[in-house]
């Protein structure tokens, strides 16, 4: 697409076409700066209203003496610019509206009659100027007389699409031979249709001052010469025709040429307006479309950064909450660690060692599973929790440590095929039981504690532990509980599709949890 800088230049690459009767190898001048038919930034009136066109199609102004010179544009090429400088040369025939076959036939029969009362009058006038007696070169005149007319007719065939050669070649044949005018007026009539403003002004006067040419032709012929004559009834005596039916019978033959020029420059003005208000139109839709779907990606950027901002808003949270862990349960921990290995090397009493042994591993365990939560909340970004995931076959353990521990546990454990449970499903089944013992070695005190658990393909995992509350132990921890964990395990159970059940019954505290396995998990 060409800057409005490039033009002049432009109009130099144009400079070798010339009007007829200049030398052949500048056969043109370039065109005026107003006649060029884009717009001039520096000029307040757009250049588009000189634009003559038909049927949809826009000749360039003051560009050149044929239409082919310059492709028609449409409404969509007005608004984007100048097309590419290879096209002014030939007819983009792409660019044409599609015709109907009515169309095209009417068009056919046009041009046939065209072509035949051109050529046709065309020889009668040349017959009628031709004096009885011929001279050797009267008679080379006369044949290319007839010669002429024939030019003249095979020229309509190019009227529509080269209105301007097709006019000057009827003027120049029309001048040098004795062929009439109407060849020159079917011409003009498509001039003026699609030619530029100031070739409908100078066209349009050429062709009156052809109109008078050709009567002042027939009006110098001899009375037997003239074509136009008139015989009184009464006495057969033939005359001429009187001034003022010649004026009216050419301005009759003018006015219908011109007529119709401007009738189908006006057909085709309106067509190229409604396709620019459709173009317009469409832009409008298209600027409104574009808006839309900005105002939606300003949302959706909004709505991403929203995201973003609780994301690193809960990171910051998860970085703080390990960074208080590490610095006060693990401390605590770590200080529990050291305080239970002193007790293992210094104490005199045989059964303090092994306690204190038992109460170390427990605390590194412990130390080992909160270093692994520390890092799982500064790099929850990385996949989740990465410290030691449990499986069921880590239940004897956990139930052995209780045991170790001093708490009275009586444990039914019966697993089946544990090796394929999903590590979701183990996990949940671990924690609950672990939670579950954990509360009960608390409120008991001692006392018994049964813990039954169940776990098989198509039956599911079932878990049951059941402990009477120490009334000491629940005075001593009255008001303390955070009430964290029954809502943890129903969590993890509602995670798997399960849930857990709780409650106290005449001092006796029960927790049942239920998690579907199906052999389908399995295969």
């Amino acid at each position: 697409m060409s800057s409005p800088a490039d033009l002049p230049s432009r109009r130099d690459d144009h400079s070798r076409f010339a009007p007829p009767g200049g030398s052949s190898k500048s056969p043109r001048p370039s065109p005026a700066a107003g006649d060029f038919p884009y717009r001039d930034p520096s000029s307040e009136r757009s250049p588009y209203a000189s634009w003559p066109t038909a049927n949809g199609q826009a000749m360039a102004g003051g560009w050149g003496q044929a239409a082919d010179l310059m492709p028609p544009l449409r409404a969509d090429q007005v608004l984007s610019g100048p097309p590419d400088a290879e096209r002014h040369h030939r007819v983009d025939h792409s660019l044409e509206p599609q015709r109907s076959l009515a169309w095209k036939i009417l068009s056919f029969f046009g041009t046939v009659n065209a072509i035949g009362w051109v050529g046709f009058i065309g020889m009668a006038w040349a017959a009628y100027a031709m004096p009885e007696t011929l001279s050797a070169f009267g008679g080379i005149y006369a044949l290319a007389s007839f010669a002429a007319a024939v030019w003249a007719g095979l020229s309509m065939l190019s009227r529509m699409r080269r209105p301007l050669n097709v006019f000057i070649t009827n003027v120049i044949l029309a001048v040098i031979f004795p062929l009439g005018p109407l060849g020159v007026l079917i011409a003009v009539n498509w001039l003026i249709a699609k030619g530029t403003r100031k070739q409908v002004i100078w066209g349009a006067g050429i062709a009156a001052a052809m109109t008078v040419f050709g009567l002042w032709q027939e009006v110098r012929r001899p009375l037997d010469s003239a074509m136009f004559t008139s015989t009184d009834d009464v006495t057969g005596t033939i005359s001429r025709l009187s001034v003022t039916q010649y004026v009216v019978g050419a301005l009759i033959i003018y006015g219908i040429a011109v007529g119709i020029g401007s009738l189908r420059r006006l057909h085709a003005t309106t067509t190229r307006a409604v396709e620019t208000a459709h173009q317009a139109v469409a832009n409008v839709s298209l600027a409104q479309q574009s808006e839309r779907a900005a105002k939606e990606n300003s949302q959706e950027h909004e709505k991403t950064a929203q995201v973003l901002r609780e994301h690193l808003s809960r990171q910051q949270e998860r970085e703080q909450i390990a960074r208080e862990m590490h610095d006060t349960v693990a401390h605590q921990l770590s200080l529990l660690s050291l305080q239970a290995s002193a007790l293992e090397v210094t104490s005199t009493d045989p059964t303090v060692p092994e306690s204190a042994k038992a109460m170390r591993e427990s605390v590194h365990k412990a130390l080992d599973e909160m270093r692994g939560l520390i890092t799982s909340l500064r790099d929850s970004g990385d996949g989740g929790y990465t410290g030691t995931v449990p499986t069921a076959t880590d239940l004897d353990a956990l139930i052995a440590e209780a045991k170790d521990s001093g708490a009275n546990v009586v444990s039914q454990v019966t697993l089946h095929r544990t090796e394929v449970m999903p590590a979701p499903l183990a996990t949940a089944m671990y924690r609950i039981v672990q939670e579950g013992l954990t509360n009960a070695i608390r409120y008991s005190s001692g006392l018994p504690i049964d813990a039954r658990i169940i776990a098989a393909p198509g039956v599911g995992v079932h878990v049951s532990i059941t402990n009477e509350i120490s009334p000491t132990a629940r005075l001593a921890y009255q008001g303390k509980s955070s009430h964290a964990g029954i809502p943890g395990m129903k969590e993890r159970a509602r995670a798997v599709g399960g849930s857990v059940s709780s409650a106290e019954i005449s001092g006796v505290w029960f927790l049942n949890a239920s998690l579907p396995w199906t052999e389908r998990e399995v295969s």
